[in-house]
């Protein structure tokens, strides 16, 4: 298991007393606890987001185009009949 690594970063005093409010709220006042699930959190937010983003264009490449279950089945078999 890899070690961890500490960081220490710089906030105003308005902003630590978010910072108190939300690691009270969510951490049990932890402030790296917090930080770790602020980063799970927006990291899944941002897979989330390049997810949609490549369906869009995938849906847009097929002229949103999209095909059922049935519709895939009826097509590998159309072709496989051509084929033979």
């Amino acid at each position: 298991m890899s070690r961890s690594v500490t960081l220490s970063f710089s906030v105003s005093p308005q902003l630590l007393e978010d910072l108190t409010l939300v690691t009270d709220e969510f951490a049990q006042g932890n402030r790296s606890e917090f930080l770790r699930m602020a980063i799970r959190d927006f990291a899944s937010r941002a897979k989330d987001s390049r997810r949609a983003e490549q369906r869009a264009l995938s849906l847009e490449a097929q002229n949103h185009v999209t095909y059922s279950r049935d519709d895939i089945k009826a097509l590998v078999q159309k072709i496989r009949s051509e084929k033979g």
